[in-house]
């Protein structure tokens, strides 16, 4: 919580003091269709999250069990979740990606600004961890660069608007039932490496492939 609340507090003052502009600049305020992008980030984010449970109860075998009581999961991971939507979505979409928009065309900036929010994601303690964390890390980095292609694209179809990839970004977050329910067991799920690696890719595989999908919805339907 530490290191967002410091990404909130570095935002805060990059748009204050040095680009000296207003929240509603970057994208921050209720224009356009912004209710109409709201609704549409939270159902993609519920169809995005009720394909991954399905897929790993029912295909990979997991089993979740309560790992928070809801009465404290609801305010802290609301909060938290919440402010990481916020910080996260006002640097790479409203500051970096719109910055890059008044330089670049429309899909440079959004794959340059992709690749950055992926390299965000880079845990180094994980390339230690030879081969598995090493993979996980890559497959993790290129999942995060196709969500970034995703909000990156929600984000211009909204006018430049951040309300709708905020909506999309913190209910994929709060309403990720294995994250809600923590504590995953393996259950009939192979335990050699190479086939618990398999079914990893695989699941990665699952969630750049609803990323497409959900940006060719936006462009279908926005």
């Amino acid at each position: 919580m530490s290191f967002y609340m410091a990404e909130s507090v570095v935002l805060y003052f990059y748009v204050k003091l040095v680009r000296k502009e207003s929240f509603s600049n970057i994208g921050f305020r209720e224009s356009g269709k912004w209710r109409r992008f709201c609704i549409l980030g939270f159902v993609l984010a519920i169809f995005h999250n009720a394909v991954g449970l399905a897929f790993s109860i029912f295909i990979l075998g997991l089993k979740y069990g309560f790992y928070l009581p809801l009465y404290i999961y609801i305010p802290v991971y609301f909060a938290a979740y919440l402010l990481i939507s916020v910080s996260e979505e006002g640097i790479f979409r409203g500051c970096i990606l719109g910055g890059l928009l008044n330089r670049y065309g429309v899909k440079s900036s959004i794959i340059l600004s992709s690749l950055l929010f992926g390299l965000y994601h880079l845990g180094y303690p994980f390339l230690l961890d030879w081969p598995s964390g090493t993979i996980t890390i890559i497959t993790h980095i290129f999942y995060s660069f196709t969500v970034g292609l995703f909000l990156g694209y929600l984000y211009i179809k909204a006018g430049r608007n951040l309300l709708g990839p905020v909506s999309y970004h913190f209910s994929q977050m709060f309403f990720n039932i294995p994250y809600l329910w923590m504590g995953a067991t393996l259950g009939a799920q192979p335990q050699s490496l190479t086939s618990q690696m398999l079914l990893q890719l695989i699941s990665t595989l699952l969630h750049i492939a609803l990323n497409t999908i959900q940006i060719l919805i936006v462009k279908i339907f926005a």
